[in-house]
């Protein structure tokens, strides 16, 4: 079994593309891990989030406008769901070349940006 810091670097390496070697992200991970240790998430959280997760109903019309964001080399999630999710609701969407599943860590300038446009 991992230990905490070595999970929250996996996390990192997992989730960014850019931002994987950072010594201050990977020292703010040593944070996070100190802090997972002192606040473990319990079983049935954890349990309650898969079984809501379960059971949700995706919506056909949306309430909010929304601004899809997506990257292609997402280690995570695969674009392609994001690109199913724009065509179910009609939505255009943004796609990143090169970020990894944190886009805002690793191109914030890229989010603002749609941000801006968006808004």
């Amino acid at each position: 079994m991992l230990t905490k810091l070595k999970q929250e670097e996996k996390i990192i390496h997992l989730t960014s593309n850019k931002q994987r070697d950072s010594v201050e992200l990977i020292a703010l991970s040593h944070q996070w891990a100190h802090w997972k240790e002192k606040h473990p998430i319990s079983c049935s959280n954890m349990f309650n989030q898969l079984n809501a997760s379960r059971e949700f109903i995706l919506p056909k019309k949306l309430s909010q406008p929304i601004c899809l964001l997506a990257s292609e080399q997402d280690k995570l999630v695969n674009y392609q769901c994001s690109i199913a999710l724009a065509q179910y609701w009609d939505l255009p969407i943004n796609i990143h070349p090169t970020a990894g599943h944190d886009i805002p860590l690793d191109d914030p300038r890229w989010v603002c940006e749609h941000a801006k446009r968006f808004l």
